[in-house]
């Protein structure tokens, strides 16, 4: 098992294994594939079929600067839509505009992971996934998948890119895995990450276990011939990022709901509730608002 302490240490050795030993393959010709720029290109693109991660500090999820300049606002962001109950695809896209272009002409994620994660508020797969736990925390069912068969039919713009997720307890400790369809070593694997291990983390909260080790798959790990350059200088980077501090008791699944209120006040007026966040939350909420813009386009 190829094992990391930080997601730092695993991204490096996955951008080296994908430059080095990447087979160059045709790209997909779907219309609903940012693979083809759907469907005006067929881009040049660089495989590794198949490989496999562990991070023992799933803390410690994010990247330097100098390596890759990650909006990090935007990656607390989705991790909140992923766990909001019902929510719409005007929140994630207030934080990135890019998002509108995976939406339907209905103006909907179809496969958004907020839906498929958290679901409308009467029917939850992951709270029944933690709920599952709690009466047999042993179970080997904590399983939650993304990709549902209509997808193969319809091809949705948003196809999700997730694959699944697994959640087991080992010795006191909540160990995930998640395993990829597809994943861009560069456009979005520092975001997936992200969500993930801060999804694992608090699902740990709630089960009221240690944080575990996380395990990332990806059935196809590739970059685009025009992102060369960048996955250069990558490889040549060095720079440190600590850890992040363990998440607080304080969830977006806790029954207040005052993480999901908060960030809709955030989004609707500029204005963080910081007299109701725990400083972890005050900290991420601070980034969000940087990453944010009104529905007029302009900054907060």
């Amino acid at each position: 098992m190829n094992t990391f302490a930080s997601f730092h240490e695993a991204f490096h050795y996955l951008v080296e294994l994908v430059f080095k030993e990447g087979s160059k393959v045709p790209g997909p010709q779907s219309r609903t594939s940012i693979g083809s720029d759907f469907g005006e290109s067929r881009k040049a693109t660089y495989e590794v079929i198949s490989p496999t991660v562990k991070i023992l500090d799933p803390r410690n999820r994010l990247l330097p600067g100098g390596c890759r300049r990650t909006n990090l606002g935007f990656a607390f962001a989705n991790y909140l839509w992923a766990l909001t109950p019902g929510a719409e695809a005007s929140q994630v896209i207030s934080y990135n505009e890019r998002g509108r272009d995976f939406t339907d002409e209905k103006g909907s994620l179809v496969c958004g992971l907020s839906k498929r994660l958290i679901g409308d508020g009467s029917q939850s797969p992951l709270k029944d996934l933690i709920d599952l736990m709690k009466r047999d925390i042993n179970t080997r069912r904590a399983y939650i998948g993304f990709v549902y068969p209509s997808d193969l039919r319809d091809e949705p713009r948003d196809f999700s890119c997730f694959g699944s997720m697994q959640f087991l307890h080992r010795h006191g400790r909540l160990d995930c895995i998640a395993s990829m369809r597809s994943q861009s070593i560069l456009g979005v694997m520092p975001y997936d990450i992200a969500l993930l291990t801060m999804v694992q983390e608090t699902v740990a909260n709630e089960l009221d276990l240690d944080l575990g080790s996380y395990y990332h798959h990806c059935g196809s790990l590739h970059y685009y011939s025009s992102e060369e350059s960048q996955i250069r200088s990558i490889l040549n980077c060095e720079g440190v990022i600590e850890a992040m501090s363990p998440m607080p008791a304080q969830t977006p699944l806790s029954e207040d709901s005052v993480l999901i209120a908060a960030e809709k006040t955030l989004r609707e007026s500029g204005h963080i509730d910081a007299d109701r966040l725990e400083p972890y939350w005050l900290n991420i909420f601070k980034s969000m608002k940087s990453s944010l813009k009104s529905d007029k386009g302009l900054e907060w």
